[in-house]
């Protein structure tokens, strides 16, 4: 049976030094407790939670509301209605990835390649490789060449005018070239660069250096290093004909406020397509949050099944709610 106590008449500050005594029929003694001790659990789990959104590592469970700044942010509500996505944390998280990705694949590549003395003084009647060709389909788009000589002892002896000038394989054109005043160099020159403009293009097709001397060079012994800063693009032949598909999917978007359901509890869009080839349906509330969104073609008595899609949804339609579909118009 417990023991009881009697309460001072005023009170007492409370501080992680108060005391609360803890008494039953099973203990020998009372007892004692303190304030750092009842909330010594609860602070734990607030520190996990906090160490978990710091370092990530609870994002892994889809859970944490991200809300969209429209007019600044990268992912407004579009973005994740166009890619069929609940905005949270975690989703947020996935395309942001995804556009990290994608601005990293686009941007500039390189490929470096160091000609040996032998290839410099036989480079007029073997031109050398120095960027592998892309693939049917693409095209090698150089923006820059960089190129040092790596001088060694011995300068080389020019057969007169000319430079070394690199050029796709089939191409008459020059993308850039290295002067003949830098080749015949008897130090160490600084590094240059050659900006590329106005060039022809060849699909598939490997860039190459070549020799435009009369003659071979002679004499050095040094070698020579480039880097050639490009990017690979689709022909234009691939872009001017896409696929029949790709031009046939087509997406849409609209909103309904405060919108009125038909007696069966159900939400009538009305999208106007002429088409009935609906590949997806996403629906947002007015919180942000995805709805589930099963649909019928036509009105809710099957009829104008081209224009018309019918979404059971059962409840009322408050504030502005958007929608988005993926449709086939061919």
């Amino acid at each position: 049976m417990a023991r009881p106590y009697e309460l001072p008449d005023t009170a007492l500050p409370v501080n992680e030094n108060f005391q609360v005594i803890v008494d039953d029929s099973t203990l020998t003694t009372p007892q004692k407790i303190t304030i750092a001790d009842l909330t010594a659990p609860a602070e734990a789990r607030i520190s996990a939670d906090v160490a978990a959104v710091t370092t990530g590592t609870g994002l892994d469970a889809g859970t944490g509301v991200y809300t969209p700044e429209e007019t600044s942010n990268y992912l407004n509500t579009k973005s994740f209605i166009n890619a069929g996505l609940v905005a949270s944390l975690f989703t947020a998280d996935m395309l942001l990835d995804s556009k990290i990705k994608d601005i990293v694949d686009v941007s500039g590549k390189y490929y470096s390649i160091t000609l040996t003395s032998s290839q410099i003084k036989n480079l007029l009647a073997t031109k050398v490789l120095i960027l592998p060709t892309p693939g049917a389909g693409y095209i090698n788009h150089v923006k820059r060449m960089f190129y040092k000589l790596n001088f060694t002892t011995t300068a080389y002896t020019l057969p007169g005018a000319g430079e070394f000038q690199m050029s796709y394989n089939s191409g008459s054109s020059s993308i850039g070239s290295i002067s003949s005043t830098y080749l015949s160099s008897a130090a160490q020159p600084q590094p240059m660069v050659v900006t590329v403009d106005d060039v022809e293009l060849y699909a598939n097709e490997a860039i190459y250096l070549q020799s435009t001397f009369g003659g071979e060079l002679t004499l050095g012994d040094s070698t020579l290093s480039l880097i050639l800063e490009y990017e690979t693009i689709a022909d234009f032949a691939i872009i001017s004909t896409p696929p029949v598909q790709q031009n046939c999917l087509q997406s849409y978007q609209g909103t309904f406020t405060n919108a009125t359901l038909t007696a069966l509890g159900n939400l009538e869009i009305n999208h106007n397509l002429n088409t009935d080839d609906i590949l997806s349906l996403v629906i947002v509330d007015d919180k942000n949050t995805q709805v589930t969104s099963i649909f019928n073609l036509g009105t809710e008595a099957g009829a104008n099944t081209l224009n018309v899609i019918t979404v059971p949804i059962g409840l009322g339609i408050t504030g502005t709610w958007t929608y988005a579909l993926i449709v086939n118009i061919c």
